[in-house]
C-alpha cells in the first residue's frame, strides 16, 4: 500500500526517469547525466596484451580532457563547451558542461606504458598489461 503523500507531478517525473533508464539500458546509452556531470559512453576491450578503452567525446579539444589512474580505477574528466551561445538554442540534445567517467581496470597494468590518442571525437586509451598478467600459451601434450 502507498503511504506517501500523493503528488502526481513528482510520481510521473519519477516514472519517466525510471522508464528512460530502462530504455537506455536496453538499447545501449549515449552520454547520460548523473548529478552535476554528464557521463560519456565508453567501450572497453581486453586483448592478450592490453585493456583498451574508447570514449565518445565529440567536439572536445584534447587539451581539455584529463585522464587519471589511481590503483585499479581510471577516471576521465573535463568540460565540454557549447559551440554557440546557449541562450539562442532552439533545440539542444548534445551534452555540454563538466563530464566525469570512472571505470575499474580488471587487471594489473604497466602504468609507465599507458598511451592515449584522440581522433575524430574518440579518445582511445591503451593500458598494457604487466608481463605476468599477459595470457601465455602453454603447450600441453595429450597422452
Amino acid at each position: 500500500m502507498y503511504k506517501g503523500v500523493f503528488n502526481p507531478r513528482r510520481d510521473l517525473r519519477n516514472l519517466r526517469r525510471e522508464f528512460n533508464r530502462f530504455v537506455d539500458g536496453f538499447f545501449g546509452n549515449d552520454a547520460v547525466w548523473e548529478g552535476d556531470f554528464w557521463r560519456p559512453a565508453i567501450d572497453m576491450v581486453e586483448t592478450g596484451e592490453a585493456y583498451i578503452i574508447a570514449a565518445e567525446l565529440p567536439g572536445m579539444k584534447k587539451e581539455d580532457i584529463k585522464i587519471n589512474i589511481q590503483e585499479n580505477s581510471l577516471t576521465l574528466s573535463g568540460e565540454k563547451k557549447p559551440f554557440r551561445d546557449e541562450k539562442n538554442h532552439l533545440r539542444s540534445e548534445c551534452c555540454y558542461g563538466p563530464f566525469k567517467r570512472s571505470v575499474i581496470i580488471p587487471g594489473e597494468t604497466n602504468r609507465d606504458k599507458v598511451t592515449a590518442k584522440y581522433e575524430s571525437g574518440i579518445l582511445q586509451i591503451t593500458l598494457p598489461k604487466k608481463e605476468e598478467s599477459q595470457a601465455k600459451g602453454i603447450k600441453i601434450e595429450v597422452n
